[in-house]
């Protein structure tokens, strides 16, 4: 995983961590797996972003697992959006993984993931 800070060493006031998803069948410790969350920070707001096949990405044994997570990061992205950015940026084993943090601005969300959307719907 990146770190994102710039030739100041200041962290970007907008940043942006991939979070991926490890399938069952990888080490605990792999760095495969395709991005399904994305998380931007932009000052003290937090934005969760879920790709659109999310449920499709994710092994059946994982489906709860993956939905339990996200009740969990939403209210905390309202409640807490820069500790919960710090602790999602700093996941390294478990089936969800932060992959990179870097800066970003609106346009580069669609343009390098087109397959997402904000905060998916609470079931």
């Amino acid at each position: 995983m990146a770190s994102a800070a710039n030739q100041s060493g200041m962290k970007p006031s907008t940043q942006i961590c991939a979070l991926k998803y490890r399938q069952p069948s990888e080490s605990i410790l792999s760095e495969e797996g395709e991005v399904v969350l994305l998380v931007v920070k932009s000052g003290h707001k937090a934005t969760l972003y879920a790709h659109r096949d999310l449920k499709l990405l994710i092994a059946g044994r994982d489906q709860q697992y993956v939905e339990d997570f996200i009740q969990y990061v939403i209210p905390r992205a309202q409640e807490s959006p820069d500790e919960l950015f710090e602790f999602l940026s700093g996941l390294t084993a478990g089936p969800i993984f932060a992959d990179e943090v870097t800066p970003f601005d609106e346009a580069w969300i669609a343009a390098r993931y087109p397959k997402f959307s904000p905060e998916p719907k609470r079931t």
